[in-house]
């Protein structure tokens, strides 16, 4: 996967999250954190860190993705994947 394209493009739709998300994050500063049970994903201004029980698991970055903890990969990947499309089923806004 080109992961540097994934990030831009996530970087790009951090607004939309900002929106879709808004039940379930959180911003710090210039952070946007959504939460999602024992993982936690920063989107920052330059890299979206995933951390898990506070501990730095993977990393999206220019440099692509690095993970730390093998058993968060398979999470991690597919959050990657679904942060690039907000209208991803999971994401999308319900209409009443």
């Amino acid at each position: 996967m080109e992961w540097q394209g994934t990030l831009r493009r996530i970087l790009e739709v951090k607004p939309a999250l900002r929106v879709i998300m808004r039940e379930r994050c959180v911003e710090r500063g210039d952070c946007l954190v959504i939460m999602d049970g024992p993982l936690e994903i920063e989107i920052g201004s330059r890299d979206v860190r995933f951390v898990v029980e506070g501990e730095l698991a993977g990393l999206l970055s220019e440099s692509g993705l690095e993970v730390f903890d093998e058993d968060a990969r398979e999470e991690i990947e597919y959050w990657c994947v679904a942060l690039t499309s907000p209208g991803f089923k999971r994401f999308t806004i319900k209409r009443k």
